[in-house]
């Protein structure tokens, strides 16, 4: 009989049109009702605000809190009177930020300083980390009152809710980790005794226990005053364009703008050339091409001040200016000079959110113990490297020394018995360990490009392990560990089996039984039956002839069927009678029964366990010893998984844990603490 496989249908329809879907155009797409914006009329507003910043100028007084606030002339997103901002604070957070020393204070100015009282970092590429703590806003500083229907776009469905921005900080304290990356303009020197360039900065903010998203801020970094300003650029705030007003000077202004002007005209003419087609390349936000979602919350703009500090020096010893540039040339451009321990960085952090309405400093003296914090401390970025390549490689050479000594644990259990005494779930630990250290490696050597040779190179040794070595060793283990396990399994087989056959036997005596009592009531009413219906009893050698005629009845009467009335059949007409089957066939009747349809089965051509030899014909009946040892066979095979099928549930298992991995980087810190401890407890 044909199966219908017409359920199978829909699905294939649905595979099909997603297959053959044509890929989302971005630019003319209408989402949420409203259409998405053209890259040309993102180049248009880009192109507007360049011409703002090109032609104003820098006014020491712009924020100081006024009646009319003049920093309403500057005709940027995010300066506009119905947005609500704190700006009235920035001249307390440049206060914070600024420092009072005289060799700051001329190099803001441009003057040349040789030399450089305190020993700095010309390059900050690296991390740094610690913690922060929050300041109140000034008291003639009003908490920013936000128009919130600009953050709620009309849409089919009705308005948006209000809803929590993020990055939004609420707490007192927490934690902090910053990215910087630094890099300047190629072939271009500017300034007079120092050089600005460009910084891109990813800042993570930790809340007590909760994990704020990652904000991605750009700005400039002046290496002879060692001070960066960065900050967050949205559709509601022109961030990078109103940076220069931010500055403490002029100096640093026009230094800033022009190296503002450079880089922002070279961005929009690679989107003018479609090199690029981000329609925010200096937004927050990472989604493709940068679109903001009118479901997902907004992002608090974020202003942050850097200002870079003494390095952390090893005790008892202190760096010299010149000296500390010499280290910095040799992990820039290594020679093979011997070198001393790498002072980390350290940088004061002042954070202000104009539209949340917050202050966040680094904790650090003066205001706290150096032996509590000491600001943002951490190491380079080529130190850094440095590090995670020897643990690389340190990596490496355990895994090498791992193999040598499986290798010779296999030569050391070359026979049966020994094999019988190695657990053989201990080394399939040890090779989902590899297998699992094998994709991390190689996924993360696609990420890191300074350590993606080194990455490659752990994750080849690990896989080595696990396949050629680790799996290998389980065969052989399995090979040894399998008939003791199949004889255990058939142990216990065959005591189900027993106990099986005890209670069919229970079964098969209780209906004895039953059969047993019904005979004897039916013999016992039919006595009584005789014994009533005779009326001339008559008695030959003192025997009762009514006894003699009831026993007689009884064993000439079979035991009584209960009889079921006949349905009456419709006589066949004369033309059924001549015609040929099937009209000439019985009709079914209509008995007002509903009618039961069964679908073809999967199993259709098995045979039923009574002909396939392994279940008596008849119900209850004993199994015969040929049965049996079939049916404990078969039951033996189902209970012992073979080594193939151990094979797949190994590799599925492994993969599921490298997602499982992966999607754990992004569970609150305490979630991913207390698995990482779990999967690292679990492998040791």
């Amino acid at each position: 009989m044909a199966t219908d496989r017409r359920g199978a249908l829909i699905p294939l329809l649905i595979i099909t049109w997603i297959i053959l879907s044509p890929s989302p155009q971005y630019d003319n797409r209408a989402v949420i009702g409203n259409t998405r914006p053209k890259i040309e009329d993102a180049i248009a507003e880009e192109q507007h605000s360049l011409e703002v910043l090109n032609n104003s100028t820098y006014e020491a007084s712009r924020f100081k809190a006024e009646l009319n606030p003049p920093w309403l002339g500057l005709n940027l997103t995010g300066f506009e009177e119905d947005r609500g901002y704190a700006w009235d604070a920035w001249p307390h957070i440049r206060g914070l930020a600024s420092q009072s020393t005289e060799w700051w204070q001329r190099a803001i100015r441009g003057d040349t300083i040789e030399p450089r009282p305190v020993p700095l970092y010309e390059n900050v590429t690296g991390y740094v980390q610690g913690k922060w703590a929050r300041q109140a806003l000034p008291d003639h500083v009003k908490t920013p009152s936000l128009n919130l229907t600009a953050y709620a776009p009309e849409n089919p469905f009705g308005a948006v809710q209000s809803r929590d921005f993020q990055g939004n900080v609420t707490g007192d304290a927490g934690d902090v980790q910053i990215k910087l990356t630094q890099s300047a303009l190629v072939g271009e020197t500017l300034g007079v005794s120092g050089n600005v360039t460009e910084m891109k900065v990813k800042i993570t903010l930790w809340d007590d226990a909760n994990e704020h998203d990652q904000i991605q801020l750009r700005g400039v970094y002046f290496t002879e005053a060692a001070f960066g300003l960065v900050s967050t650029t949205s559709d509601k705030f022109a961030g990078i364009f109103a940076l220069p007003h931010l500055m403490p000077n002029d100096y640093t202004y026009n230094m800033s703008r022009t190296v503002l002007n450079k880089s922002i005209s070279k961005t929009i003419a690679r989107q003018i050339s479609r090199d690029t087609t981000s329609l925010h390349p200096w937004s927050t936000s990472t989604s493709e091409n940068n679109l903001q979602d009118p479901f997902v919350s907004p992002q608090c703009e974020l202003i942050v001040w850097l200002q870079q500090e003494e390095p952390v020096f090893p005790p008892a010893q202190k760096y010299s200016t010149g000296f500390l540039s010499f280290l910095e040339r040799e992990l820039k451009f290594p020679t093979g000079a011997f070198l001393p321990p790498v002072p980390e960085m350290r940088f004061r952090m002042t954070a202000f959110s104009p539209d949340c309405g917050y202050i966040v400093i680094s904790a650090g003296p003066p205001t706290h113990s150096p032996v509590v914090a000491n600001h943002l401390t951490g190491p380079k970025m080529p130190v850094q490297s440095n590090r995670g390549l020897h643990a690389v490689l340190l990596y490496t050479g355990i895994l090498g020394l791992q193999v040598l000594l499986l290798l010779r644990q296999m030569r050391e259990a070359s026979t049966p018995s020994t094999r019988s005494r190695i657990s053989f779930y201990t080394i399939a630990g040890m090779a989902l360990g590899d297998g699992f250290v094998t994709l991390s490696f190689c996924t993360l050597g696609t990420v890191l490009d300074g350590l993606s040779l080194n990455l490659m190179a752990a994750g080849f040794v690990g896989f080595s392990s696990m396949l050629f070595f680790g799996m290998r060793f389980l065969i052989d283990i399995w090979a040894v560990h399998a008939p003791e396990l199949r004889r255990r399994e058939r142990v216990e087989v065959q005591a189900e089996l027993r106990r099986r056959e005890e209670i069919m036997a229970e079964l098969r005596a209780a209906r004895e039984r039953r059969a047993a009592d019904a005979t004897a009531a039916a013999a016992a009413a039919a006595a009584a039956a005789a014994t009533s219906t005779t009326t001339t009893p008559s008695t030959q050698d003192g025997v009762s002839d009514v006894v003699i005629t009831a026993e007689a009845t009884i064993e000439a009467q079979p035991p009584s069927q209960p009889t079921v009335p006949p349905i009456a059949q419709p006589a066949p007409t004369e033309a059924e009678l001549t015609l040929p089957l099937p009209v000439t066939a019985a009709r079914p009747l209509d008995t007002g029964a509903t009618p039961t349809f069964y679908m073809p089965s999967d199993q259709a051509g098995l045979l039923p366990a009574q002909q396939a030899g392994l279940m008596p014909v008849a119900p209850l009946t004993p199994l015969t010893e040929d049965q049996t040892a079939r049916l404990t066979e078969m039951l033996t095979d189902a209970r012992v998984p073979s080594f193939a099928s151990m094979y797949i549930r190994f590799f599925v298992l492994q993969i599921a844990l490298v997602f499982l991995s992966l999607n754990a980087a992004g569970w609150p810190s305490i979630a991913q603490k207390i698995y990482y401890t779990a999967i690292a407890f679990v492998y040791l």
